[in-house]
């Protein structure tokens, strides 16, 4: 059986870090990605520069080691936001980009409880950050894409609805009704998951 593989961002690796996964590259779309980093192997600045310098975006990692990617990306999600060194565009990014991708994930395996709580801690980054962050509002507002894939958009609303709500409701009490609501927003479609894409998708 010929292995798969999934996409994911390379804003969701942190540098100076030992992703348990392996990394691959697409160098064509006609054939299987090729194999660019063993697992356990050190992610660093000077690796990342040199993707960054041939205009790579996304990796692939084996769907068979997707556990030890998603541990790992909810981990970083954290780490990122609470570095005070981080810029906001790069704590934006993360958050979307991992979020978008554990939401994927979720719409394939629905009921992970495992997903759905990695699915809610990568909002509530989100939200708090959001929260305390005018320009993080602005910035994930900016992220935020015109396609209309289920993942994307769900992880769209609740950017979208958090800003609204920062403006309609300032005071409400405490940092956890935001980031309840904002999970509920997030998850809001995941009963969309039995419908065949052809049939979400579709133009009209």
């Amino acid at each position: 059986m010929s292995e798969s593989y999934f996409p994911i961002s390379l804003h969701s690796l942190r540098v100076d870090t030992v992703p348990p996964f392996d990394l691959y590259l697409l160098h064509s779309s006609s054939s299987p990605p090729v194999l660019y980093r063993h697992k356990d192997t050190q992610f660093t600045e000077e690796v990342l520069e040199k993707l960054k310098q041939n205009d790579v975006q996304n990796l692939f990692v084996p769907r068979h080691q997707r556990e030890d990617y998603f541990g790992y990306s909810s981990k970083m999600v954290a780490e990122t936001v609470r570095d005070p060194d981080a810029p906001v565009e790069k704590k934006t990014r993360v958050v979307y980009d991992t979020t978008a991708t554990i939401m994927e994930d979720l719409f394939v395996s629905p009921r992970s409880n495992i997903r759905i709580q990695q699915a809610k801690d990568t909002i509530n980054q989100a939200v708090d950050l959001m929260a305390n962050d005018q320009e993080a509002t602005r910035k994930m507002i900016f992220l935020t894409c015109h396609d209309y894939y289920t993942y994307t958009h769900s992880v769209n609303v609740t950017i979208f609805a958090t800003a609204l709500m920062q403006k309609v409701l300032p005071h409400l009490p405490g940092e956890h009704n935001y980031q309840v609501i904002g999970e509920g927003f997030l998850l809001h479609d995941i009963g969309k998951s039995a419908i065949p894409p052809g049939v979400i998708n579709k133009p009209g």
